[in-house]
């Protein structure tokens, strides 16, 4: 996924994978966030949830269920977000 936020592109193809994992919430059917880090040392987390069509309420087309993001994160939020994953 490719997202310009405030002038800066952020690419999952083009940047560094630094971890990854998989959040247990009930009203998706899954829900994982990603760091990556770019070339000049920027962070961000891409976010990828489906969610589950029955804690949705009506009836929604798969394009609604979907949802993606990507959100830039200072090193600060970066380490932090690590920390809170071991």
């Amino acid at each position: 996924m490719k997202k310009t936020v405030d002038g800066k592109t952020f690419d999952t193809e083009n940047a560094e994978y630094v971890d990854s994992r998989n959040m247990p919430y009930k009203e998706f059917i899954y829900f994982t966030e990603t760091l990556f880090q770019t070339e000049d040392g920027a962070y961000f987390l891409y976010v990828d949830a489906l969610y589950n069509p029955e804690w949705h309420g009506e009836f929604a087309a798969e394009e609604e269920l979907y949802r993606s993001d990507i959100c830039p994160m200072t090193a600060e939020d970066a380490a932090r977000w690590l920390l809170a994953g071991e």
